[in-house]
C-alpha cells in the first residue's frame, strides 16, 4: 500500500486552454507525506500566474 501524488498544472501565459501538464509521483508511504509534498509544490507557484492542482491517491 502507498500513495501517488497526481499533479495537474496550467503554466501558459495566455488563456486557460493552453500549456497544460499532467504528471504523477509515486512511492509515498503515507497520505501525510504525500500531502506535505503537494503543499511544498504549491509553494513554488506562489506569486505567479500559474495554477496547480494536486490530489493524493491510495494505491494497493
Amino acid at each position: 500500500m502507498g500513495f501517488v501524488l497526481v499533479i495537474a498544472m496550467h503554466v501558459g501565459l495566455m488563456g486557460s486552454g493552453n500549456s497544460n501538464a499532467l504528471t504523477n509521483v509515486s512511492g509515498f508511504k503515507s497520505k501525510e507525506s504525500c500531502e506535505s509534498s503537494a503543499r511544498e509544490l504549491k509553494k513554488l507557484m506562489d506569486g505567479t500566474v500559474k495554477e496547480i492542482r494536486t490530489v493524493c491517491i491510495e494505491v494497493k
